[in-house]
């Protein structure tokens, strides 16, 4: 990879904090401890950062590095790229008139009993194709990277059948294959109950982990899925709430889950057992 030197930057980076690792995520007060040198020289090479010079007065003019590709910032601000750690980015269809229901104080749930809320994404997401997801996803990619997301976590969910989970799977491989950032995919297979097809814990279970677990084996090393364009990330997640799995059946997927040997997560939604 080309040597990329970034010229006259104002450079703000996470500041170390005594007592704190410095690989921890930031929250709270700790998102205001900040480094920042107003201007500065900042070298990158082979996707690294080689090094950040601060710029002085008193500094002299900077010879151009030979082979290197150079960058004039005129002090803008250099900074780490955002983490956007939970995302629906591959989606179809439109839920824009769910707004104006909630807006009269129609509730969720209600919504999803007329046939709304996840259950009518998850419909226009099965009559979509998979170039279709990828080419969708990939302009909400390109947005994101626009206002400064560079590391994705994109969900599946909407297909909440194999075929079409596998669909969605291989949407975001494919999208990921033609985005300069990261993108981490996680296959949300718990999402909601698909009143139509009877018995759908069970086979979701029984079914779409297995065929999920097959296409995208774990990594050896870090119980991750390895995703068609070699992307890691984690494979398993549910959904518990009034509106999708019952503790119950979030539950029962867990042993099956576990046995993959698939990373997973739990999230309770909106709700106390």
């Amino acid at each position: 990879m080309a040597t990329i030197i970034f010229r006259n930057a104002r450079v703000v980076s996470p500041s170390h904090v005594p007592g704190k690792d410095v690989k921890i995520p930031r929250r709270g007060e700790l998102a205001n401890a900040l480094a920042i040198t107003p201007s500065a020289d900042v070298t990158v090479k082979d996707g690294l950062i080689e090094s950040i010079k601060p710029i002085k007065p008193d500094t002299r003019p900077r010879k151009p590095a030979p082979g290197a590709t150079e960058i004039d910032a005129n002090g803008r601000v250099l900074m780490p790229g955002f983490v956007d750690c939970h995302t629906h980015a591959c989606w179809a269809g439109s839920r824009i008139d769910e707004w104006d229901l909630k807006r009269r104080g129609v509730s969720y749930l209600d919504i999803l009993k007329r046939g709304g809320g996840i259950m009518a994404t998850v419909r226009a997401v099965r009559a979509a194709s998979e170039q279709q997801l990828t080419d969708l996803l990939l302009e909400r990619l390109n947005l994101m990277l626009r206002y400064g997301t560079t590391t994705v976590e994109v969900k599946s969910g909407y297909g909440l059948t194999t075929a079409d989970e596998l669909k969605m799977l291989h949407a975001i491989a494919r999208a990921a294959a033609h985005w300069p950032g990261t993108i981490r995919p996680t296959a949300l297979l718990g999402h909601a109950i698909d009143e139509e097809q009877p018995g759908f814990v069970g086979l979701t279970v029984r079914q779409t982990l297995p065929a999920v677990a097959a296409e995208f084996p774990p990594h050896p090393a870090c119980r991750s899925t390895r995703i068609a364009s070699g992307l890691h990330g984690r494979l398993s997640s549910a959904c518990c709430s009034l509106a999708a799995l019952t503790s119950s059946a979030t539950r029962s997927g867990c042993t099956p889950i576990s046995s993959t040997a698939l990373a997973w997560c739990l999230r309770r939604c909106g709700w106390t057992p």
